[in-house]
């Protein structure tokens, strides 16, 4: 490396720093403003809690609602419970008035059917029948699969192999592809 590279370098660093002070400060700035901002909210709420008890009770209800929604957003359950209102909702879940009032007008062959399964289950000297879903299942079965299936059933377990590519010294390797087997090949 030459003198006149690194001078170079360092030259285009040096031009730099006064434009990431300036993003720096900026940063800090707004940082510093929102911290304010929400310090006086949370204040003059806490200040009106002590003074209204009937105020307290709904910020204790709101605390507790929004770190109970961060905690399910942080956790991914906040998307699955969308997804399966959604689902719900496109499946005829009842009518709004019932879904908010929690009855549906499927709940009670729901729990009937329910009831039924679970007195099946604790029977041990029923026989057992084809199970609910496997003509849905047989339906939505696309012919390869069906193979691949039948494969399972008449070979075992079939093997899978992950590639990888190791670096020169040994120590670490590198995913090629994952997961390879001969299913496809059988």
């Amino acid at each position: 490396m030459s003198a006149t590279s690194g001078q170079q370098r360092n030259g285009g660093v040096t031009d730099a720093l006064p434009g990431l002070a300036r993003l720096a400060a900026g940063a800090w700035l707004r940082t510093a403003s929102w911290g304010l901002g929400a310090s006086v909210r949370v204040g003059g709420r806490v200040a009106r809690a002590v003074v209204d008890p009937g105020s307290a009770g709904a910020l204790a209800q709101e605390l507790r609602s929004s770190l109970r929604d961060q905690a399910r957003e942080l956790l991914g359950v906040a998307e699955l419970d969308e997804r399966i209102k959604q689902l719900l909702a496109g499946a005829g879940g009842g009518t709004g008035d019932e879904r908010r009032n929690g009855r549906s007008a499927n709940a009670e062959a729901l729990r009937v059917r329910g009831a039924e399964l679970l007195r099946e289950a604790a029977d041990v000297e029923v026989q057992q029948r084809e199970h609910p879903a496997y003509g849905r299942i047989l339906s939505e079965l696309a012919p390869d699969e069906g193979r691949i299936l039948r494969l399972l059933v008449m070979e075992g377990a079939q093997p899978s192999v992950d590639v990888r590519a190791s670096n020169l010294l040994g120590v670490s390797s590198q995913l090629v592809a994952a997961g390879l087997n001969m299913i496809g090949a059988q």
